[in-house]
């Protein structure tokens, strides 16, 4: 069900801070990237599980921390949840709907433009 539609509910009722991506997906219509995060509430991790829906995505840029590659791989597993903590998510309107979704570690993790954005649980 989809709980936010226009780009102006999203930034002012959904905000990412330390929300953990759990899931990043093609939707199976291989058009909408669909990334699933287990939502934040303020004091601890609700459980709630959000969708945030980019729907007809035609770029998609994922980018991981430089350091990433020099870690050993059992590090690299230890800290999984630090590497996809979400700090913010900017959706910007221009020609497009551009996202970025910037991670704990300091990194633009996603960058991607769609014709449209919502939120669904």
């Amino acid at each position: 069900m989809v709980i936010y539609k226009t780009i102006e509910e999203i930034k002012e009722k959904f905000d990412i801070l330390d929300s953990i991506i759990c899931d990043v997906k093609w939707d199976d219509n291989l058009l909408d990237l669909i990334i699933t995060v287990d939502y934040y509430e303020g004091k601890s991790i609700s459980e709630k599980l959000y969708k945030i829906r980019l729907k007809d995505c035609f770029e998609a840029n994922f980018k991981m921390p430089k350091n990433m590659k020099e870690t050993p791989i059992s590090e690299r597993k230890g800290y999984i949840w630090s590497w996809y903590t979400a700090l913010h998510m900017d959706v910007i309107k221009t020609d497009c709907i551009e996202v970025n979704i910037i991670t704990n570690m300091d990194t633009n993790w996603l960058h991607a433009k769609c014709e449209e954005i919502c939120i669904e649980d």
